[in-house]
């Protein structure tokens, strides 16, 4: 009766940490009229971030100002995703609307 215990406990604490791991691997992130819908996501490295434009009639991009270099095209709509492949703290802008629209990636 112990071991099956001990193996229920240690079966439980498996499946939570996967559950975890498998949450933080990706993020998504709206971009609204002149804002994002997240001040901070945090993922684990080789993790992505999806920013998906909604209902925004403004052009907006992604720019990586602090903890890395990457751009996305201005756009209305649609979608951009970026894999983060080293640890760190990335904040990200519009370059469009810098002073509104910032962000922080924390990637682990």
């Amino acid at each position: 009766m112990r071991k099956l215990l001990i193996l229920l406990a240690l079966g439980a604490v498996v499946a939570g940490i996967g559950t975890s791991f498998a949450l933080a691997r990706g993020s998504s992130v709206a971009v609204t009229d002149n804002a994002f819908s997240k001040g901070t996501v945090t993922i684990h490295k080789g993790g992505s971030v999806t920013w998906r434009w909604s209902g925004t009639g403004n052009r907006h991009n992604i720019t990586a100002i602090k903890g890395g270099k990457f751009h996305s095209k201005t756009q209305r709509s649609g979608s951009y995703t970026h894999k983060f492949r080293k640890r760190g703290t990335y904040t990200i802008i519009c370059s469009i609307h810098s002073r509104v629209m910032r962000m922080k990636v924390r990637v682990l």
